[in-house]
């Protein structure tokens, strides 16, 4: 699926809240703290209709951290841990903080360094007041991006054409496995198939299906090492770094108050290090996102 373009106005919204459900362990010699952290990003249109899909999922994914111990829980690592790239896969601006992830209610603009201190609340609380040896924090980071409603619609089309090829392809595995389809299921199929224009029967969705698997298999293995147009290069924006983060090419911290370079997904590096980075690839080294390469 296509994604929509990296300029779309967006939101993300972060809570943190302690979920003892799971056992406890009184053997510890001291108490145990599990950060469990859901990342989403989704999509959702300016033009909100209760008849159509309310949003577009991009990402999701579920990651665990442990402090030990608890009660000596820091900065530091709660820090390290939302500057993670490897699982976190945007950029933490725009930030809403929730107390509780379904809360309707949120407060809005709120800096890197007061979403840390709001967690670390969250943890001293729950350590001071629990009697567990184990705890659990679940972390929703949520990120929605704002798209215009014709672009959704294309964007809703394109995530649904994806999913009736993923059924073709499921159906015809599972037949290759002994299961038994109706000659009605696969009519109905064939129907959902014409109704998407994805052709006109089931040989020609499987053909749509290995057609994109050679292209995003291709995608991988080659285009990741075309380097970026130097005028793409030469326009991107000299920003002014907002907080204490580290830049993904060399891993150093990037000071608040640098110029930094931006990507047009937001992304941002030292200048020196994206400009390199973009010699050999056209790619952001942390979304992906394409600049042009000729």
């Amino acid at each position: 699926m296509a994604l929509c373009n990296s300029s779309h106005h967006y939101r993300i919204y972060v809570s943190a809240q302690p979920n003892n459900v799971y056992k406890d362990d009184q053997s510890l010699e001291s108490p145990l703290i599990t950060f469990k952290c859901n990342i989403k990003m989704s999509y959702i249109s300016d033009q909100p209709d209760k008849y159509i899909q309310i949003h577009i999922q991009g990402h999701d994914s579920w990651h665990e951290f442990e402090h030990n111990p608890a009660n000596e829980l820091t900065r530091d690592f709660i820090s390290n841990m939302l500057a993670n790239t490897r699982i976190i896969p945007f950029s933490l601006r725009n930030l809403h903080w929730k107390k509780r992830v379904y809360d309707k209610e949120s407060v809005p603009l709120m800096s890197t360094d007061g979403v840390i201190n709001s967690m670390l609340d969250v943890c001293h609380n729950m350590v001071r007041e629990s009697r567990r040896q184990k705890m659990f924090l679940l972390v929703f980071i949520k990120k929605e991006v704002i798209v215009p409603h014709a672009e959704y619609l294309a964007m809703l089309k394109a995530k649904q054409a994806e999913e009736i090829l993923h059924q073709v392809e499921d159906m015809v595995r599972l037949q290759a496995q002994g299961w038994s389809f109706q000659q009605a299921d696969w009519e109905n199929m064939g129907n959902v198939i014409r109704q998407a224009g994805l052709g006109n029967s089931i040989r020609n969705a499987l053909d749509l299906a290995r057609e994109r698997a050679i292209r995003e298999s291709s995608e991988q293995q080659v285009v990741r090492l075309v380097p970026a147009a130097a005028t793409s290069v030469q326009v991107l924006k000299k920003v002014t770094c907002g907080s204490e983060e580290k830049c993904s090419v060399c891993l150093e911290e990037m000071l608040t108050g640098s110029q930094v370079t931006q990507m047009p997904c937001s992304h941002v590096f030292h200048g020196d290090c994206i400009v390199q980075w973009l010699k050999t690839s056209h790619m952001c080294p942390v979304c992906r996102f394409k600049l042009p390469t000729t």
